[in-house]
Formats: structure tokens, C-alpha cells, sequence
């Protein structure tokens, strides 16, 4: 009997201990930067050939992007292999694109999203927070 009283009074601990330590403490508070206090990477405009069958089509678009602060962004402008890494990610990403696509609302935050992923994975070191487009023209 008291070896049983034992046992009950031991999983009833081990569950108080469990509820205590994994109940919900209340809604996760995410707490995001302002895009102001992100660093930008300002770039060089970018002409490329779009992957539009029968026409030659081109695309022009001056892109920066949005890092997580302005020490990443410095370390752009003094390491020239993050700039050329991210500009190869980049044109190659671009020149996937058609110019149909592309010239939907929903084809530029595709490429927004893609150009995003592509980029931070060329870098490794460097995440990549946004993509901002200041000129993005398509020439038919």
C-alpha cells in the first residue's frame, strides 16, 4: 500500500512539475525592427536579358537590399566578394524571370521573396531582412 501511495504521489509531482514548466505563458511577444534601424546595401542598377521565348526582352531594376543592421552593411562596402556574390545571386535569379511574370503585382513579391532566400544562401554569413525595388523597368 505505501509503495503505491508513493508511486501516485510521485506522478503527481513529475505532472505538476511538466505543467509548470510547459504552460502556455502567454501570447509570444515578436518584437521586429523598424526598416529604418536595418542596415541597406545600396547596389548598382542591374540590366539583364529575361528568360522570354521568341523575344529578346529586357529587364532594368536598381534593387537594395535591407541587412540586419548597419555593421552588415559596412561589411558589404569592405568585403567586395559579399558584393559580387550577392550581384551573381542576383542576375541569375533575374534572369530566370519572364517578362509575363514579372509584370504582375505578385511576380515582383515573388522575386522579392525568391531574390531574398537566393541572396542569404549565397552570403551564409549575412541574412538578408528585405528586397527593395527603387526602379524596375521592363523594355518589350
Amino acid at each position: 500500500m505505501m509503495i503505491v501511495a508513493i508511486a501516485v504521489l510521485a506522478a503527481g509531482a513529475a505532472g505538476g512539475g511538466a505543467w509548470f514548466f510547459l504552460r502556455n505563458k502567454g501570447p509570444a511577444v515578436v518584437v521586429e525592427k523598424k526598416l529604418s534601424e536595418h542596415g541597406l546595401v545600396k547596389m548598382e542598377p542591374f540590366v539583364v536579358n529575361l528568360a522570354d521565348e521568341g523575344n529578346q526582352r529586357f529587364l532594368r531594376a536598381s534593387i537594395q537590399l535591407v541587412v540586419e543592421d548597419e555593421v552588415e552593411a559596412k561589411e558589404f562596402e569592405e568585403k567586395p566578394v559579399l558584393m559580387m556574390g550577392a550581384r551573381s545571386a542576383i542576375v541569375n535569379a533575374l534572369t530566370e524571370q519572364t517578362s509575363g511574370h514579372l509584370g504582375s503585382v505578385e511576380g515582383k513579391a515573388e522575386l522579392r521573396a525568391a531574390l531574398k532566400e537566393k541572396v542569404s544562401a549565397a552570403l551564409k554569413e549575412i541574412e538578408v531582412v528585405d528586397v527593395l525595388f527603387s526602379d524596375f523597368v521592363i523594355q518589350y
